[in-house]
């Protein structure tokens, strides 16, 4: 990986939204003859902050593997070729017949992730095998089980989807001041998938603010509550495009590039990577280090019918998103 490879699949979306806006489509020779172009013009408005961090991320790629969903792009785009070049050097340099079955870690709960390859009727004299369906129902059961049992010990990049469906999230108890407001504990030594779950139940109760984490022994006063809602779900997708929808910039750790130089981006904890994970822990904890009542605070939340609402017992007069977007923004 390199930093412009890395890049180039951060901002697919984008490059493919161009296209279609010009009315070039995928695949298409006029795409072909295009692509490089639309690439060369998006690098010149990369940033050298944005450079940098795709360096860093390119290093770590190299150094253990791409997130799963980059996986499942290069499985879709270079797989069948890959496995090409493996049967013909077997058969050339072996003489061996193969059969190649994989399935996409990032995709394993659907069919989507199967693929099968066989080319034997394509190298030397040779035909295709035909008893695939004996062998497809036995081999679709093996990599969930495997998947599965490897999210045990590979947090980092297990997939939420496989993960909700198929293994129990351990419950993260953190402590709390009186007040109630959740304390983050000491994180070093300790495992990803562990910091993992304590971003997550930190952010998570202060979305709920219902104190179910090691609750206070009084809680007399609604003030400061964000949704007042145990069971509410935390709009991860919105939060990481719009941040400050919800959160004041004072509590977003890329708004300190002195600490997080990387400028990490929050999101859906099983969706960062072990360095960003520490490093926007770190940040809330140097937080609160400084204030054990000022770490982390909501200014919005989302209810059912996806409007953006004041926190619940917010004695403020509140003014519209629209109105404190243009004071962000200097507007």
């Amino acid at each position: 990986w390199t930093a412009q490879k890395v890049i180039r699949q951060q901002k697919r979306m984008e490059i493919q939204d161009d296209f279609q806006q010009q009315g070039i489509q995928s695949g298409s020779q006029a795409m072909i003859g295009e692509y490089q172009k639309m690439v060369g013009r998006l690098m010149k408005k990369i940033t050298p902050e944005e450079m940098e961090e795709a360096e860093h991320i390119a290093r770590e790629w190299n150094d253990t593997h791409p997130l799963l969903e980059v996986q499942a792009k290069v499985a879709e785009k270079k797989g069948w070729q890959f496995t090409r070049e493996y049967a013909e050097h077997m058969w050339k340099q072996c003489g061996t017949r193969v059969l190649v079955m994989l399935t996409v870690r990032y995709l394993a709960c659907s069919n989507d992730g199967n693929y099968r390859h066989d080319f034997n009727d394509d190298l030397g004299p040779g035909t295709a095998f035909p008893d695939w369906e004996g062998i497809e129902d036995k081999w679709s059961r093996y990599p969930l089980d495997v998947f599965r049992a490897g999210e045990v010990g590979d947090g980092e990049d297990a997939d939420p989807r496989s993960r909700m469906k198929d293994k129990k999230k351990t419950q993260v108890t953190l402590s709390a001041l009186d007040n109630g407001i959740p304390q983050l504990p000491t994180i070093l030594d300790l495992h990803v998938p562990e910091k993992q779950d304590i971003l997550q139940a930190f952010v998570t109760c202060h979305y709920h603010r219902n104190f179910q984490f090691a609750p206070p022994a009084t809680n007399t006063s609604q003030k400061g509550l964000t949704c007042g809602k145990a069971k509410a779900s935390m709009p991860w997708m919105s939060i990481a495009e719009d941040p400050q929808d919800y959160i004041k910039d004072k509590y977003l750790p890329y708004h300190h590039l002195s600490i997080c130089p990387m400028g990490v981006g929050l999101k859906e904890p099983s969706k960062l990577s072990g360095t960003q994970v520490t490093q926007i822990l770190e940040f809330w904890r140097g937080r609160q280090q400084r204030n054990l009542k000022d770490v982390f605070m909501f200014r919005r939340w989302k209810d059912e019918e996806g409007v953006l609402q004041k926190l619940v017992g917010d004695d403020v007069s509140g003014t519209s998103m629209a109105s404190e977007k243009r004071k962000r923004q200097g507007k």
